[in-house]
């Protein structure tokens, strides 16, 4: 048995729940010893004044050997601390980053680390014995994104529903990634409370898994326009469709710890050369809850749309390829009451923007 510290978001539960579920874990504390750090996910643990909380437990070889591949693909390193616990001080395991510097370290700056690190644990787990701890810490950037839009999910409220069912009435037997790269697919086996009173039998189903995106249509209101921007896209290529490039508003995926409204001004400057003025929130939903978990936050922002604004554009190193097109609104509306243009978010704000066009031009 090797005795190990869980310190900062280490110590929440579904962290916790995933690393020492079988451990007797007790509350300790290093004296003289403050969190550092950042903008990191897990801190370091630097002198300063107090006494920092942690929680330590008992693990064995097989518990120990999951830690150290799961440390190994979050880029810590083991320390040795002194931890006082409720048998005295002693020498305990501790993973740090290896280099987190001195800056101050606070979680509620990080939009709370610990609900995303137990489920980017819970996915790195899944591929012990699959994939090395190397192959592993290559798909880290998206592991995060996934359980940023996880960790939002729960805790958020739950949307009015006329049933009132909801998460508590479902039953899962059994979930596996069957795919796991930038995107992922799991099958779950679950069953759910039926509206006549009874309860299901279990259902077999799919899911493709992405992260939370936003997309954004910059509107000017001075000159009535707005500006989408078109690339070629798998899903209609999968599809066979002849259609393979598709118009578009800005979009791009949330990174953990940014807002929907930064990563849109964020989008808009990388797709399109754009810098918004006010964003106005069009609403959040999935377009399409039966196949996809990926989660939308859409808005109509405010820009300057000249005839230069059409650019091309897109990161070269995420392999964009973009085209912008200046257009006036209402030949936005043509194209998509003549079904031209097939992309359900840009269905849902260019309608939002004609039942709030007067609100939008007033204000600006």
């Amino acid at each position: 048995m090797v005795q190990v510290c869980f310190h900062g978001p280490l110590a929440a539960p579904g962290v916790l729940a995933a690393l020492a579920g079988g451990a007797r874990l007790a509350a300790g504390h290093i004296r003289g010893a403050v969190l550092s750090g950042g903008e990191i996910m897990v801190p370091g643990i630097a002198p300063g004044p107090g006494e920092l909380p942690v929680v330590t437990g008992d693990l064995d070889g097989a518990d120990l050997a999951a830690l150290r591949y799961v440390a190994t693909v979050l880029g810590l390193v083991e320390t040795e601390r002194q931890v006082e616990g409720p048998a005295g001080v002693s020498a305990t395991l501790c993973l740090e980053p290896e280099a987190p510097g001195a800056a101050p370290w606070q979680d509620a700056e990080h939009l709370g680390w610990g609900a995303i690190l137990g489920f980017v644990v819970a996915e790195i787990l899944g591929y012990r014995g699959s994939l090395s701890a190397a192959e592993a810490a290559g798909r880290l950037p998206v592991m995060l994104m996934r359980a940023a839009s996880r960790a939002e999910a729960a805790a958020a409220a739950p949307k009015p529903l006329l049933s009132g069912l909801g998460l508590p009435d479902v039953t899962m037997h059994e979930r596996r990634r069957a795919y796991s790269s930038y995107f992922a697919v799991d099958e779950m086996v679950y069953s759910h409370a039926r509206f006549d009173g009874g309860h299901s039998e279990p259902v077999l189903r799919a899911v493709f898994i992405a992260s939370d995106a936003v997309t954004v249509l910059p509107y000017d209101p001075v000159r009535d326009r707005v500006l989408l921007v078109e690339q070629v896209r798998a899903a209609p290529i999968a599809r066979g469709d002849a259609t393979a490039w598709i118009l578009e508003p800005v979009a791009g995926r949330i990174e953990p710890g940014d807002s929907p409204e930064t990563t849109a001004r964020k989008e808009a400057r990388e797709e399109a050369g754009l810098d918004l003025g006010a964003l106005h929130f069009i609403g959040d939903y999935y377009p399409s809850t039966g196949c996809f978990s990926e989660y939308l936050y859409s808005y109509i922002g405010i820009a300057d749309l000249p005839d230069a604004a059409a650019t091309l554009a897109g990161v070269a190193a995420e392999g964009e390829d973009i085209r912008g097109h200046v257009m006036p609104r209402a030949e936005l509306m043509r194209r998509l009451m003549a079904n031209e243009i097939p992309d359900a978010p840009l269905l849902v704000s260019a309608f939002w923007l004609e039942l709030n066009l007067e609100r939008l031009r007033g204000s600006g």
